[in-house]
């Protein structure tokens, strides 16, 4: 894990232009994967550049998408989920790309029954977190 953070970081800093992402972001999604791990609360700002974090001019980075796949499913199996939901439904043109993820995890590491029993715990189910809830049921 430390390996993969010190390779994004050393790409990005030495071809910033190619990728065109400040390292300020990286950091702060290495954050927030840590904090989720840790089970740590995560501030708004945190959570809005992760969700940012799927926009087009990243989808190319392999690393940064397989990064941010993992801290995804952290957060799905965190204490943060209802503030990344609130998120997610305030930038709502991430979503078909977060739910894409969800739908591929890219890691064997994923404790899916725990982000279902989480998801199913909130107080208020929308029509956002049953799509999720599908998608976790199929990947299970």
């Amino acid at each position: 894990m430390k390996n993969k953070l010190f390779l994004i970081l050393l790409i990005t800093s030495s071809c910033s232009k190619l990728f065109a992402q400040p390292i300020d972001t990286l950091s702060v999604i290495n954050n927030i994967l840590a904090k989720s791990c840790q089970k740590e609360k995560m501030t708004c700002d945190e959570m809005s550049i992760f969700v940012c974090s799927y926009s087009d001019f990243l989808t190319n980075n392999i690393e940064l998408c397989e990064f941010r796949n993992e801290a995804l499913f952290a957060i799905m199996n965190s204490d943060n989920l209802a503030l990344f939901l609130s998120t997610l439904k305030n930038q709502k043109s991430y979503i078909p790309r977060i739910l894409y993820d969800l739908a591929h995890p890219l890691h064997d590491i994923i404790n899916v029954d725990s982000c279902i029993h989480r998801l199913k715990n909130l107080n208020n189910i929308e029509n956002l977190e049953k799509q999720i809830l599908d998608i976790l049921e199929t990947i299970k």
